[in-house]
């Protein structure tokens, strides 16, 4: 599939948007009834959050409920399946957070992302975000 980088971007823009607390571009990422379940190791689904609407009111809240900057690093991502107008994506993330006496991981897992290629280029249809251990 030739649409991987720009795939990616919109991954990338969207963990970022997430991270700066812009929930506007964190959930114009998604489709207009896009989700994000959330899920933890050993319990299951914990959240799950459906529509732009409210995507980017979860953004905006956690950003404000943060005491200081988290960074959502993605790693080892890869195309599980691809066509020509969807792609599932599968990726690791791990969760870093400033500290007074440096950076500190906080989080680990992976993302299963499943996009679809609209007009306006690739958006996400569902992502799910599971956690190691329970943040």
């Amino acid at each position: 599939m030739s649409d991987r980088p720009r795939i990616q971007d919109t991954l990338a823009r969207c963990f970022f948007a997430y991270d700066e607390g812009a929930g506007d571009t964190m959930a114009d990422c998604f489709v207009d009834d896009g989700e994000i379940i959330v899920t933890v190791e050993g319990q299951g689904e914990v959240d799950r959050i459906a529509g732009r609407a409210a995507l980017a009111e979860f953004c905006n809240k956690s950003f404000a409920a943060r005491s200081g900057s988290a960074r959502h690093l993605i790693s080892n991502t890869f195309v599980e399946e691809d066509g020509n107008e969807d792609a599932l994506v599968v990726s690791y993330h791990t969760t870093v957070a400033s500290q007074p006496r440096g950076p500190q991981i906080i989080q680990t897992g992976w993302c299963r992302d499943r996009f679809l290629f609209e007009e306006n280029g690739w958006r996400i249809v569902t992502r799910t975000y599971h956690c190691d251990v329970a943040p």
